[in-house]
């Protein structure tokens, strides 16, 4: 695995931690859509201002992640599928 490789899965390692970190207050996991806006934009300005670009692709790779499989959820509670 190629050093490229390695800072997007560190960009994803530090997605899951800030994830992680939301379980401090249960009720934000409900608006994860909105709450990961307010740390996963800093986490990518700081990582393209020291030059990462790499692990600024892994945050985003991670939230989007994040947001498809919070839409779905989302569709599948509002269609009434649970």
């Amino acid at each position: 695995m190629n050093e490229h490789t390695k800072d997007i899965w560190k960009g994803i390692g530090i997605v899951l931690l800030l994830h992680g970190l939301l379980l401090i207050f249960p009720i934000t996991i409900f608006f994860i859509g909105f709450v990961q806006v307010i740390y996963i934009i800093p986490a990518v300005v700081i990582a393209l201002m020291k030059g990462k670009t790499a692990i600024a692709q892994g945050i985003l790779i991670a939230a989007g992640i994040t947001f498809l499989v919070n839409t779905a959820c989302f569709g599948v509670f509002m269609m009434g599928w649970y």
